[in-house]
């Protein structure tokens, strides 16, 4: 028998791929700086298509879209058919690594360091959050609801480079997001905090929301690791009031 920190470490994994299967959810939005967008359409579409997942959407860095398209071998050959990708501009890149499930009873949200690639889904160590939501719960519903603020402001802020048609489609995802919110303690609910070109820096929102008090300890990441292999997450500590990097 497996000893109890094994264990522990497997019920710790999470797979993307089985969160879908689970099924329940009519809408999914993936953003992602990087993808296989082969990738995507043979295996994570097709099964989010046979648990029927019909509204599809990749929100993709834009450089980085048109440098698949200029490829045989890495063009998409579904978009637009069978689900829709948006190239996202940027001042700098569009580097947010979120899956969002949208369900009528319930909503998946995930934020991580994960590109939709296969390494990214499946071969390469990432730093994954992942939190599922009952849509009837008021306090769910306002984080569900606060998510889906950022992503479609992102979405608006497309409307310089692409058509109308689209941007209104996207946003449509808008009648899946549960109404019935009810305000949160922001000093004791997870917050979820973005930012677009038009915003302030994340770094700045983090000490806005914080309002960490002199002496105090806050610990906190960022899952990011681009360099492959075992490295690990970055762990970074702040000028906050007492951080402490694990």
């Amino acid at each position: 028998m497996p000893d109890a920190s094994s264990d522990s470490s497997t019920k710790a994994q999470v797979s993307l791929i089985e969160l879908i299967d689970r099924g329940g959810f009519e809408a999914s939005i993936i953003t992602t700086f990087s993808a296989n967008l082969r990738f995507y359409e043979e295996f994570v579409l097709r099964r989010l298509q046979a648990r029927n997942c019909r509204q599809n959407f990749i929100l993709m860095d834009a450089a980085q879209c048109a440098s698949a398209w200029r490829s045989e071998a890495s063009r998409p050959r579904y978009a637009g058919v069978e689900y829709t990708l948006i190239p996202m501009h940027s001042k700098g890149a569009f580097h947010p690594k979120i899956v969002v499930l949208l369900g009528s009873k319930k909503t998946a949200i995930s934020v991580g360091s994960h590109n939709l690639t296969l390494s990214g889904f499946g071969i390469n160590r990432e730093v994954t959050g992942l939190v599922e939501f009952s849509n009837a719960d008021p306090k769910d519903a306002q984080f569900i609801r606060a998510v889906w603020i950022e992503l479609s402001r992102w979405i608006q802020n497309e409307a310089a480079y692409s058509p109308p048609e689209l941007i209104d489609f996207a946003k449509d995802l808008n009648r899946f997001i549960p109404g019935n919110v009810q305000a949160i303690n922001d000093e004791t609910s997870p917050q979820f905090l973005a930012q677009s070109d038009q915003q302030t820096s994340l770094f700045s929102a983090l000490q806005e929301k914080s309002a960490v008090a002199k002496g105090d300890t806050h610990s906190f990441f960022r899952p990011e690791n681009n360099t492959g292999g075992d490295t690990p997450a970055r762990f970074v500590g702040t000028s906050l009031g007492r951080c402490r990097a694990l």
